[in-house]
């Protein structure tokens, strides 16, 4: 229910993705315009239009809609984009994503959770979108280069095949591990990813996915000059970028980076959260 006791709708999430920190309107449009609803199972589509994760198959679960909204803000996409997502899951970020920009590439591990977001992109009339099954870590080259990349997933260092699907002057985005002092800060950014690693819901449930934020809105802060393990090297200076979370999976930070001359480098910090991890070839192993 809303606080007025009403059945919550599409604009309780918009309330959500701006008590977060979110400003950019075409975002809050395309939230406002895009029904979660079809995005989630049957039995869970009451919770819908709460701004929590739910339930879907093989025991992960949705990220929170206003962690999506953070993650894909930080994007900054303008329309003409070709975006790649790592880790399509229910599809309801993908949706966003395909309002926000000309064209996305999303690729999932599970054919079944694939098949279904296709269908729901379909049924809300989302045609701008090619989601393929895969390991995300070694990104779609096929489709490459992108404008942008999104995952939410954590590990201690950017993927190198997605990091080399960038066209230059991309941006990306990464989870670090948390300091003690910093557990304490605001919310993070964060997009989709491969969904399957340690979480624990708001009713304390443990899920092999955690995507939601922790404690209250934080400022982005600003930390200038540190390059990313792995992918120091790729020249460019990029315009948009990769968002992912670095680190153990638990307790992270998503930060953001530039493609410069030199490989990527840090540019800021998103926000706290708590994420999954990134599984793959270029990633943790599979469990």
């Amino acid at each position: 229910m809303s606080r007025d006791g009403s059945e919550p709708t599409p604009e309780d999430l918009v309330t959500a993705a701006r008590a977060a920190g979110v400003t950019d309107e075409r975002l809050l449009g395309a939230m406002r315009s895009t029904l979660r609803a079809a995005f989630v199972p049957a039995a869970h589509r009451r919770s819908a239009y709460l701004d929590v994760p739910v339930p879907i198959a093989h025991g992960q679960v949705t990220t929170q809609p206003s962690l999506v909204a953070a993650m894909v803000a930080a994007l900054r996409l303008t329309g003409g984009e070709r975006v790649l997502e790592i880790g399509t899951g229910c599809g309801f970020q993908t949706a966003l994503l395909a309002r926000l920009s000309a064209y996305v590439v999303s690729i999932e591990r599970w054919p079944d959770l694939a098949e279904e977001a296709r269908a729901g992109l379909s049924g809300e009339g989302i045609a701008n979108v090619t989601v393929v099954v895969g390991d995300g870590t070694l990104g779609v080259p096929e489709h490459a280069p992108y404008d942008a990349v999104v995952v939410s997933a954590a590990f201690p260092e950017v993927p190198g095949p997605p990091a080399g699907q960038l066209r230059p002057g991309g941006r990306l985005g990464r989870v670090s591990k948390v300091a003690p002092s910093a557990r304490r800060a605001g919310p993070t950014a964060s997009g989709a990813c491969d969904r399957k690693a340690e979480g624990r819901s708001r009713t304390g449930r443990t899920w092999t996915t955690p995507t939601t934020q922790r404690g209250g809105t934080s400022r982005a802060r600003r930390a200038t000059g540190e390059c990313v393990p792995g992918v120091v090297g790729q020249a460019g200076l990029s315009k948009h970028a990769p968002v992912q979370p670095i680190g153990p999976g638990g307790r992270e930070l998503v930060t953001l980076y530039e493609r410069g001359p030199r490989g990527l480098v840090r540019t800021g910090t998103v926000v706290a959260a708590h994420f999954v991890r990134l599984y793959g070839a270029h990633g943790y192993p599979p469990p």
